[in-house]
């Protein structure tokens, strides 16, 4: 008898011992991570609390749902803890309190509630951050209470190992650390600086302790030296590793050296435990190498900025000297056509000239910048002022070839441009080519490609021709390089209009259009086709995907989303007031000058054949876009340069 109870105990023994293991032997030997939130952290604070020649430096985008709207902590936290942008009204967070022996988020009923209400496809059975890991047996606690104990809680708001408080002395810090990692694979420590010295100190030390560990911070607001009036999004991102790598991150959310998002923490811890990071819309931190991170952030957040401040101004230029030249042109006691060739001619060299300066950084100096870019362009058009209807087609050409070089083997000269700026203090887009250069690529290859043809005069070479290149710049706006899926399809639409207008030209029929729309969906279907079986997945491909794992409704949310943000941006001026104008210009010019525009059709077939084309795929992009109206916009000033330019030529041949 006492031999069976001898076997009985030793069978027990591993079960017994497994269940008060503090962590699961699943993750033994995986280095433990520390998620560090503080309530300030600034390019100052980071010089005195890292050392960075072991340390990886960058920017995260902090942005939550809504459109252009400040972040509350509760937001930021659920965002990162759901893995996808959610908003949550601030205050609803109201502490953390010990309770049966665990920890209780005050008021997390409150905040999942608020979900359900605002998300159809929220469900409180979604794994959030702690519950996703619970489910894996991979413990998370946390040290100190704040806003990011969101991340360590399970589905109901507890958290099994942690201190609700946090006292600010090194030895408690390391050896409360140390303790609940025996628990735990993941600690949450919000650490509160209150700005003060010694807890600065104390931080540092504690910081400069954890060699053996991942560690990651970034701050739950904006202040110090970051708390500037254009940034509402970005703070500084500390990543360290065991390996002790030193470089600057990225991840493929962004494709933007030194910026990551919100949405890549989750996919990043999950990654540290070989877990499967498919179903996250963000994506994992990599490391890139670099002689000075510090000063690559620094620099890379003034740029930001700066470019985020041109780029607005450049929209409210470009906006204004168009309704000057709307409002008077049709004015007869206004004689000013030199004026308003001049005008728009200086734009559209200012569009070439904007991706030239950016390459030598002048946009460090906002001032300098615009002082370099207004003198060149305006001082070019007058130069070229008796050739500056052939200057549109020219300086067209060269913005189409740069764009397309760039595209191609550096996009990144496009980022450092007011049209190709991707705003990163917006986090709608990181990388690829947003709609303003799409609408300008879109445009100036219309004018290219009718520019050349009018020079080949031989029908096969201009098929040879159209069939070569404009292929070209339907590849540059697919998933593998611009990925622009609305400037996808339309620069589909307008290849398959030129199509007809070169090939078929009037012996065009419903066979003929059938067949050209049987093309435009293959073309469509084939690039999901190749994106879904690339390594680097654009929006689209990511989405289908999600769509796969999380169902319709996360077709159904991305759908509605974009819908918002196309009406959002069509009635919310300064867009809806060019957009309007822009329409009641052409088609005024196209009633009050029909005799005008026979003539011109005669001389000039492929320059009109050009606007018709142009205002179409304008009107494309308009709808197939969510800020659709900035392509229109850009894509009307090339049209209207063009309009500009044939009428002045027709009034002097006349006179």
């Amino acid at each position: 008898m006492k031999r069976r109870k001898f076997i009985l105990i030793l069978l027990l023994l591993p079960l017994i011992f497994s269940i008060h293991t503090p962590r699961a032997f699943a993750y033994d030997g995986i280095t433990e991570t520390i998620i560090m939130v503080t309530d300030r952290l600034d390019n100052q604070l980071i010089d005195k609390i890292v050392n960075n020649k072991d340390t990886s430096l960058g920017i995260m985008s902090t942005k939550t749902d809504g459109i252009y709207k400040n972040n509350s902590k509760e937001s930021l936290f659920m965002t990162i803890a759901l893995g996808k942008r959610v908003s949550v009204k601030s205050g609803l967070y109201k502490g953390l309190i010990k309770e049966d022996g665990k920890l209780r988020i005050k008021g997390y009923n409150n905040i999942l509630n608020q979900l359900e209400d605002k998300y159809v496809d929220f469900s409180r059975e979604i794994p959030r951050f702690g519950e996703y890991f619970k489910k894996r047996y991979i413990a998370v606690g946390c040290i100190g209470g704040g806003t990011g104990s969101l991340l360590a809680a399970d589905k109901n708001g507890y958290i099994e190992y942690g201190e609700p408080t946090i006292k600010y002395d090194s030895k408690w810090l390391i050896d409360k650390t140390k303790e609940l990692l025996e628990y735990t694979d993941i600690l949450v420590v919000t650490y509160k600086t209150n700005e003060n010295n010694e807890r600065i100190s104390i931080l540092q030390s504690y910081i400069a302790q954890l060699k053996n560990y991942n560690v990651i911070i970034f701050p739950e607001a904006i202040k110090g030296d970051i708390n500037l009036k254009w940034n509402n999004t970005l703070v500084p991102f500390v990543y360290k590793t065991p390996n002790k790598t030193n470089g600057i991150i990225t991840s493929e959310s962004t494709r933007r050296r030194g910026v990551i998002t919100n949405l890549d923490i989750f996919p990043t811890v999950a990654n540290l435990y070989k877990q499967d990071t498919n179903q996250f819309i963000g994506k994992s931190i990599k490391i890139l190498p670099s002689t000075n991170p510090k000063q690559e952030t620094v620099n890379l957040f003034k740029e930001f900025l700066n470019l985020n401040i041109i780029k607005y101004l450049s929209h409210g230029i470009v906006v204004i000297v168009q309704l000057y030249i709307i409002i008077n042109y049709f004015n007869r006691r206004i004689k000013k056509d030199d004026v308003f060739t001049f005008l728009i001619s200086s734009i559209v060299i200012g569009i070439f000239l904007s991706f030239v300066i950016g390459i030598f950084k002048f946009h460090r100096n906002i001032l300098l910048y615009y002082i370099v870019l207004i003198l060149l362009s305006t001082g070019i058009s007058i130069l070229l002022k008796d050739y500056e209807y052939y200057c549109i087609f020219f300086f067209s050409l060269l913005t189409n070839i740069f764009i397309l070089v760039s595209n191609f083997f550096k996009r990144e000269i496009l980022y450092d441009s007011y049209i190709g700026y991707n705003n990163i203090v917006a986090g709608g887009r990181f990388y690829g080519l947003n709609n303003e250069i799409m609408g300008v690529l879109i445009a100036t290859s219309i004018i290219s490609f009718f520019f050349i043809k009018g020079l080949i005069k031989f029908k096969t070479l201009e098929l040879t021709f159209l069939f070569f290149y404009f292929p070209i710049v339907i590849i540059s706006l697919s998933s593998r390089f611009g990925a622009n899926i609305g400037g996808y399809l339309t620069a589909v639409a307008v290849f398959l209009m030129m199509i007809y207008i070169t090939l078929f030209d009037k012996a065009m029929n419903k066979r003929s259009i059938v067949i050209l729309l049987l093309i435009g969906i293959v073309i469509f279907i084939a690039n999901i086709f190749i994106d879904l079986n690339s390594l680097e997945k654009s929006h689209l491909g990511d989405l289908v995907i999600r769509t796969e794992i999380l169902g319709i409704n996360e077709l159904i949310r991305f759908v509605t989303n974009k819908l918002k943000q196309l009406i959002f941006m069509i009635i919310v001026p300064p867009w809806s007031i060019i957009l309007v104008s822009q329409f009641y210009f052409i088609i005024r010019v196209y009633n009050r000058n029909k005799i005008i525009i026979e003539r011109l059709k005669e001389k000039y077939p492929d320059m009109v054949r050009a606007s018709f084309v142009i205002f179409i795929g304008s009107i494309i992009t308009l709808f197939v876009n969510d800020t659709g109206v900035i392509a229109f916009a850009y894509m009307n000033t090339y049209l209207i340069s063009i309009i500009i330019g044939l009428h002045n030529i027709e009034k002097k041949d006349l006179f």
